[in-house]
């Protein structure tokens, strides 16, 4: 997560604790202003990774970041993924090579609507590609889950411009970027939200 326990401002965090709940070792990644991780990833054997966001090393607002450390947790490199808009990442996870696919929102200014965001990324925390998906309206990627290796499954918000609201949405793409299928989840009155999905 985060911590402001080590300055003004907070910085992404990662503590390690044993089966009954005993601290093992905690470590604190960032720069002179703020930085969270959302979401950890352990590739065993190599370390882990850590995807969130951080605004110490970007274009002004929040950019996208993935961190990767060793197996103790202390920081091999940290990468930042800079856009003039505001990004948010929700969630993460590793893909079949072991590269990370990262999903959240991207805003374009403080109080514009803001649209899906999609990053793939190598395993040296590389871009591969990025991809938004939006309306008019407020439009989010709060979680994924991968589907037979190469296929993922991304819940989250869409606004619907017919109703005026906000519809859960299930959106299915490939490791390529390719959108295969949206669905909207809602069909009562009212506004909708998705925030996790489980591959059962």
């Amino acid at each position: 997560g985060s911590s402001g326990s080590w300055g003004e401002n907070a910085q992404a965090f990662m503590m390690k604790i044993d089966s009954t709940g005993n601290y093992l070792w905690s470590h604190a990644y960032g720069g002179d202003e703020s930085e969270e991780a959302v979401s950890v990833i352990q590739r065993p054997g190599i370390g882990y990774y850590l995807a969130g966001m951080t605004n110490s090393v970007s274009q002004g607002n929040f950019d996208a970041m993935l961190i990767k450390t060793d197996e103790v947790g202390n920081q091999v490199w940290m990468k930042t993924y800079a856009h003039p808009a505001w990004d948010r990442i929700n969630d993460a996870m590793m893909t079949k090579d072991t590269g990370i696919v990262m999903v959240g929102y991207r805003q374009a200014t403080m109080g514009a609507a803001s649209d899906i965001l999609l990053m793939r990324l190598t395993k040296e925390g590389d871009t591969v590609w990025t991809k938004t998906i939006g309306t008019v309206g407020d439009d989010r990627a709060n979680a994924i889950v991968s589907f037979q290796d190469s296929l993922y499954y991304v819940v989250g918000d869409m606004f619907v411009p017919d109703s005026n609201l906000v519809k859960g949405v299930l959106i299915k793409f490939n490791d390529q970027g390719v959108v295969l299928s949206q669905e909207m989840i809602g069909n009562a009155h009212g506004n909708y939200h998705l925030s996790d999905i489980e591959n059962g």
